[in-house]
């Protein structure tokens, strides 16, 4: 933004330290606070960590039964990944409760005074300067060269488009994240697909066993496709489950726009991913 206040297109660099147009809480109230307040509800063991903590103390999160991510966590270093890798490994259950994870690759970099990695840096591209001396560190997309690592190959499903509404349709309702929903195969939940989404790409390495939970027709840039969830175990005992949809959470509480109900089955599957994960490893 210049000193006018109008947009110069995405910077390359952004700094921790730079001063923020809202007061600092972004997408938190929206997207990850209705979560945070619901696993708080149940009275189960809970820590938090930032994207920085993990960066600096990656072997954290394989002390953890499960790593949850929340609403729309794109941006990730080559520590980050490797951590919630190890993390699955090791035995811990991931739960995206979003869409549109582990997209960019990013790194981070001293800022003002050495302060420790307080500088992200993401180029989007391969024109990333450090391509002149570690060409296999540029800061693309996971999925793109040089990197050639796809976050399906994670998550089970991927990020495909943004700007759309729909609502989430059930298939495999008999796996246990819908016990106690009392849905059946086809029945809708109310807008529960929104804002950013993810689906199985077919021609993406998909992970052993992967189980599509929900798939929702959908309209994107005019083109006619379809979200996903999926569930699948890690050889570790690890249950990986992702939404797929940025609006789920808000959802929780029937926050979310053109939501038609109170977000109980949205809820109620939280609750049962929850529960479950808390309880340690398959």
């Amino acid at each position: 933004m210049d000193l006018n206040g109008n947009r110069k297109g995405r910077a390359k660099v952004v700094s921790f330290d730079r001063p923020y147009e809202d007061p600092g809480s972004m997408d938190f109230l929206g997207i990850e606070l209705p979560l945070v307040t619901l696993a708080e509800s149940l009275g189960l063991p809970l820590s938090y960590v930032t994207d920085t903590d993990i960066h600096a103390t990656p072997d954290y999160l394989s002390k953890q039964r499960a790593v949850l991510t929340l609403g729309h966590d794109e941006y990730w270093s080559d520590t980050m990944r490797e951590a919630i890798v190890t993390a699955r490994d090791s035995g811990a259950h991931l739960a995206f409760f979003g869409a549109n994870a582990i997209y960019r690759r990013v790194r981070f970099e001293a800022g003002s005074g050495g302060r420790p990695d307080r500088l992200m840096v993401n180029w989007r591209s391969t024109e990333d300067p450090i391509g002149k001396t570690d060409p296999g560190a540029v800061t693309v997309e996971w999925r793109s060269p040089p990197v050639d690592k796809p976050e399906q190959e994670i998550c089970g499903i991927q990020y495909e488009g943004a700007g759309v509404r729909a609502d989430w349709v059930v298939t495999a309702p008999q796996h246990w994240i819908y016990t106690d929903t009392g849905l059946a195969a086809g029945d809708k939940i109310s807008a529960a697909v929104g804002g950013e989404y993810d689906r199985v790409f077919q021609s993406v390495p998909q992970p052993a066993g992967l189980e599509v939970l929900a798939e929702s027709p959908l309209t994107y840039n005019g083109n006619k496709t379809k979200h996903n969830a999926a569930f699948h175990r890690a050889p570790s005992g690890a249950g990986v489950f992702s939404t797929g949809s940025v609006a789920w959470i808000d959802c929780l509480d029937g926050g979310a726009p053109e939501q038609e109900d109170d977000g109980t089955m949205v809820r109620r599957i939280t609750e049962n991913v929850l529960r479950r994960f808390a309880e340690g490893p398959f």
